[in-house]
């Protein structure tokens, strides 16, 4: 990435830059990040959208290979489970974790970081829908859908995917009103 980042470009990965340009990665429910140096910048996007790997693995596993949803399905939970574990213990391990002033964490609720987080709920809400969609296209197919174990496996996904579909919606929802709110300031 360039030196002079924009804002709302760092800020769609939950990166902030605090009063000494230092570009941090928040960690969530806490007044704390990781030191991202600018080298490291172009790891970012690719860790960040571990949820698109493994749907995409899952899409293409599922949808049109046409492989057991078993496969699929466990194929998609490795490839997210080595991204958390590369992210975790490779890319984050020597990383320096920063306090982070209230000043600094009043960055992560500007308009342009509420936009960039709105959309980023909005892009989970559609990835579950899109699941749920493939499924049922497997389902109804004329030579037959998920029986016996697979049928419950089915079941099971299209109960998360709802449960993940109502939470990133509420949550869609609310920044809406935040952002309508912080526009109402003005």
């Amino acid at each position: 990435m360039a030196k002079n980042t924009k804002v709302d470009d760092i800020t769609k990965y939950g990166l902030i830059k605090d009063k000494r340009r230092r570009i941090i990665w928040v960690i969530k429910g806490t007044n704390e990040g990781y030191h991202i140096p600018e080298k490291d910048m172009k790891s970012i996007p690719i860790l960040d959208g571990k949820y698109m790997w493994a749907l995409l693995i899952f899409v293409l596993s599922t949808g049109l290979l046409k492989w057991p949803l078993l496969v699929s399905v466990g194929l998609a939970a490795l490839v997210y489970g080595a991204f958390e574990l590369y992210t975790r213990f490779v890319f984050l391990k020597k990383k320096q974790i920063l306090k982070i002033s209230a000043d600094d964490m009043e960055k992560t609720r500007n308009e342009d970081a509420l936009n960039a987080q709105r959309a980023d709920y909005f892009l989970a809400l559609m990835l579950p829908m899109l699941m749920m969609l493939i499924l049922i296209s497997r389902q109804i197919e004329p030579n037959g859908g998920f029986v016996g174990y697979e049928f419950y496996l089915f079941i099971a996904l299209m109960i998360v995917a709802g449960a993940i579909v109502i939470y990133n919606g509420y949550h869609w929802y609310r920044l809406g009103k935040d952002i309508k709110k912080l526009e109402n300031k003005k």
